[in-house]
């Protein structure tokens, strides 16, 4: 089986592009990340810094309707939407620092 390389620019590309992870659906008007199936929405411009991300994360990873599959898809969503930056601009090193959530989006 050949394996097929792709390039990280192209991976960012595609997952903009697509706005879909799993069942999540990121809605750019609203500002929002949906999970159709039962309607749950998080309202993006809440997350402002690692603690409201994280509550986000843990939140939905208590629920019923959430395997482990639908919260690493969540995960990698809210990663994609800030372009692939999530981390490095959130919480390096372990700092939380305070962000504006529209603008890096669109960075």
């Amino acid at each position: 089986m050949e394996l097929k390389v792709i390039r990280l620019d192209e991976v960012e590309d595609d997952c903009r592009e697509s706005g879909r992870w799993g069942l999540w659906a990121f809605d750019n008007q609203a500002f929002t990340l949906t999970f159709p199936p039962t309607g749950y929405w998080i309202d993006l411009d809440s997350c402002t810094n690692a603690a409201q991300f994280l509550d986000w994360i843990l939140q939905i990873s208590h629920k019923t309707w959430a395997p482990p599959s639908v919260v690493g898809e969540l995960v990698t969503a809210l990663d994609c939407i800030f372009g692939h930056r999530l981390q490095g601009k959130v919480c390096p090193w372990g700092e939380n620092r305070h962000i504006e959530p529209r603008r890096l989006a669109k960075a």
